[in-house]
């Protein structure tokens, strides 16, 4: 676990609110990593005393999460009609359709031919292609007669609906885009700067794509004389590397 090294926190007052925010924009490295603020010394900055006007969180500066992914199997590729299609929804809420006909990638359409493998990797070049109806908003790999969509960007809201139109005796199946989320982010609290345990879990999947992300905690019962914020406490596979700067800021 990767942990800040500056001795405090930056400090400002706007408002009549005092805030602080960490020095540095420090990686959350790829893989399972997680992040963690430097100790907090609560004798200054009192948890409790301060907890009706609150407010603490992060600022994402690069993007990390984990992308969504689903599968398009091609069971019988005779059964498939001109009419079929497949509609995949988008990280960013866009939806595209991929219809069943003559192969074309512009058009978005791939062709039922010879085996269900073949026409799996026919499925599969038509959403690859990014001058196609979805862009460069999915990628696709084929194993066999299975197509594995992956969305180009990360995140929750990226675990969205697949659509199959499949009229007649069925000839294909789906699962569902899932996988798509973010590490969380929890506040810590200790007696001894060393020894932390999780007191509130700000957020249990926290959307890793660039913003401002901020809680309102209550913290009415903390008292320990440290506290921190942790990022990815549950070491999920955040996929790619990222920045981030802790905050916090009260009256």
């Amino acid at each position: 676990m990767a942990t800040l090294t500056a001795e405090a926190f930056s400090s400002s007052t706007i408002g009549g609110y005092t805030s602080r925010t960490t020095a540095v924009s420090p990686t959350l490295a790829s893989g399972t990593d997680s992040l963690a603020s430097i100790a907090i010394d609560t004798n200054t900055d009192n948890l409790a005393n301060k907890a009706a006007d609150l407010v603490m969180g992060v600022i994402v500066a690069t993007e990390y999460n984990t992308t969504a992914t689903c599968t398009i199997t091609i069971t019988a590729f005779t059964e498939l009609n001109s009419t079929d299609k497949i509609n995949l929804i988008a990280t960013d809420g866009t939806n595209y359709d991929f219809v069943n006909g003559d192969q074309s990638s512009v058009a978005g359409t791939w062709e039922s031919t010879t085996s269900n493998d073949a026409t799996a990797t026919n499925l599969m070049n038509v959403i690859n292609t990014s001058s196609g109806p979805a862009g460069t908003r999915f990628t696709a790999t084929v194993d066999g007669a299975v197509v594995t969509v992956t969305q180009a960007t990360g995140g929750v809201a990226g675990n969205t609906t697949v659509t199959l139109t499949d009229t007649g005796t069925a000839g294909m199946s789906k699962t569902n885009f899932t996988g798509g989320g973010g590490p969380d982010l929890v506040l810590q609290v200790s007696h001894d700067k060393a020894s932390w345990v999780t007191a509130v879990t700000l957020d249990s999947e926290l959307d890793g794509t660039v913003g401002v992300f901020k809680y309102y905690p209550d913290t009415t019962r903390i008292v320990a004389p440290y506290f921190r914020m942790l990022l990815n406490s549950g070491g999920v596979d955040i996929g790619t590397s990222g920045t981030s700067q802790f905050f916090f800021s009260h009256k």
